[in-house]
């Protein structure tokens, strides 16, 4: 596919979000960037459509297993800075989230919705026209909500807590595409459609 993931920053920042809430080690505007590093990866080297290669795949995953472990131990901690609860409402996004899944290839027909704990990229925005200009039909748009146990991670709001401390822009979120990382529960799906790209050519 051409992307260019670096797993070792992937898995670096892993383990670091792990020794900051286990053993309460390192400093957290550093942990930060890490994870900075890893989102931008994810929001500018994988691509619509497209599935991720296993490793790549898992390297994300635990990944984001870690963010939510992290979110719930400084959510638990007794003094958390003002810093690491901004933090922590990255990971309590709640709320309707939206999904496309189709092929990026015409010769490939995506099979309908497959349910499981890996995480995805949803959209606060119903519609999409970016990223419906990317997939092949058939085409389909989950929507779901967020409520109760269940919660995404905010990546336009952890830019902007990001861009605030680092004093710059990190573009870390793409263009309107307000994406929330959470994987594809039953439990939360509201409604799926088949949906027609009048792009398609």
């Amino acid at each position: 596919m051409g992307w260019e993931i670096d797993i070792a920053k992937i898995h670096n920042a892993t383990k670091l979000i792990a020794e900051y809430y286990v053993g309460g080690r390192g400093n957290f505007y550093s942990l930060l960037k890490a994870i900075a590093n890893v989102l931008a990866q994810w929001t500018g080297e994988t691509y619509v459509g497209a599935v991720k290669e296993r490793g790549v795949q898992n390297a994300f995953q635990r990944f984001f297993v870690e963010i939510f472990c992290l979110a719930c131990e400084l959510e638990n901690k007794g003094y958390p800075t003002k810093t690491e609860r901004e933090f922590v409402s990255c990971a309590r996004y709640q709320g309707d989230i939206y999904r496309y899944i189709g092929s990026d290839s015409p010769c490939l027909k995506c099979e309908g919705v497959e349910y499981n704990e890996i995480y995805v990229s949803w959209s606060k925005e119903k519609g999409n026209s970016y990223i419906l200009s990317k997939l092949y039909s058939p085409i389909y748009l989950i929507s779901a909500k967020l409520s109760d146990k269940f919660y995404g991670f905010d990546i336009e709001r952890f830019e902007r807590l990001y861009s605030q401390i680092s004093h710059k822009q990190s573009n870390i979120a793409k263009g309107a595409e307000r994406e929330v990382v959470f994987p594809t529960l039953k439990e939360v799906i509201v409604n799926i459609q088949e949906v027609i790209n009048d792009d398609e050519t």
